[in-house]
């Protein structure tokens, strides 16, 4: 399975990017992190049927098989990850570190 995710507290720019990586990727799932900035949170509350987004608990157990990330660097903590998953990193801001081998 291929997830796209953000970092938490989400801002336009972070959704913004789940939308147009999802557009990239069309059969990925663009998971929406918790929480949202408030705005963004009154945002996607009032377009939820126009947008392709899910929440994690909404995820199977199917094991994450790639994983694309956004508007962050940082990988996130998830239970599904395979340990060989293949991580794609796509972010505005400048490294803060290397990326890991699989990235």
């Amino acid at each position: 399975m291929h997830v796209i995710v953000t970092h938490p507290n989400a801002d336009f720019d972070a959704v913004a990017s789940l939308l147009g990586a999802w557009r990239l990727y069309p059969d990925a799932l663009p998971v929406l992190p918790s929480p949202l900035n408030r705005n963004v949170r009154d945002f996607v509350t009032l377009y939820e049927s126009e947008l392709p987004f899910v929440r994690l608990t909404d995820l199977g157990r199917e094991p994450i098989t790639r994983l694309t990330i956004v508007d962050t660097q940082q990988i996130p903590t998830l239970k599904r990850l395979a340990p060989d998953a293949r991580i794609h990193i796509i972010d505005h801001h400048r490294p803060h570190r290397s990326p890991p081998a699989n990235a």
